[in-house]
């Protein structure tokens, strides 16, 4: 069961998972969408055992930017793209964890940027908050729901070539700076199939022992200088 906000790519995905999934069209955002898409893949499958919450994108365009020229606006519309829209199906679905009494795994998508900033060329402040505030709402929902057997943990990448960062893609001195600060194969930017394997493992009975961790999946940013022109 998969949920996105553009329709286009929504029938995308339905095309390409075929009778083997669902697609929704909603907004995460909404309080709504979280708990309708549960229903749906409870109707569609037999059940839910897992929520991957990956919805969420650069606030640049609304305001956000270094602490003191953040727009109102954009403070405001970054926190609810990232952080409000995670709240909502995390919330969405612990809710139906607790009433199945199954237990279940969260994974939550963060970035390096909760952690590890790079001030030179991404400072987005409110986009950093909202992704360290992931951190810190995954590791105490994780200890709270422990007993209950429902496990959260988050995927930190640093650059990935999506939508999101063509930006950065198509910046030379952020390619040169990326070639060092994340040196792994190559120094490169990351492939979203750079995540599949660490989200399946995070998802699966293969991590029943897991839970409250931060994997970064970041091609060594986060223990890499990284050189600057």
């Amino acid at each position: 069961m998969v949920v996105g906000r553009n329709p286009e790519g929504v029938a995308a995905a339905a095309r390409e998972l075929g009778p083997a999934g669902r697609a929704l069209a909603g907004d995460a955002s909404d309080p709504a969408t979280a708990p309708t898409a549960i229903q749906e893949g409870i109707r569609s499958f037999g059940g839910f055992h897992a929520l991957y919450h990956v919805a969420g994108g650069s606030g640049r365009r609304m305001g956000d930017g270094p602490l003191h020229e953040i727009t109102d606006e954009g403070w405001a519309g970054t926190l609810q793209l990232n952080l409000t829209s995670l709240f909502l199906s995390n919330r969405a679905a612990v809710r139906q964890f607790i009433a199945q009494g199954s237990g279940g795994a969260v994974l939550n998508m963060g970035s390096v940027l909760g952690f590890s900033p790079s001030p030179a060329h991404f400072s987005t402040h409110a986009y950093a908050t909202t992704k360290a505030a992931i951190i810190g709402l995954t590791r105490s929902s994780a200890a709270y729901y422990a007993g209950r057997n429902i496990r959260f943990n988050v995927i930190a990448p640093a650059l990935v070539a999506t939508p999101m960062s063509r930006r950065a893609q198509e910046d030379e001195a952020i390619l040169r700076f990326i070639a060092t600060k994340q040196p792994l194969d190559g120094g490169r930017i990351g492939r979203p199939e750079d995540l599949d394997a660490a989200a399946v493992y995070l998802l699966s009975p293969g991590s029943r022992f897991v839970t409250g961790q931060v994997l970064a999946v970041d091609g060594g940013w986060s223990v890499s200088e990284g050189q600057h022109d």
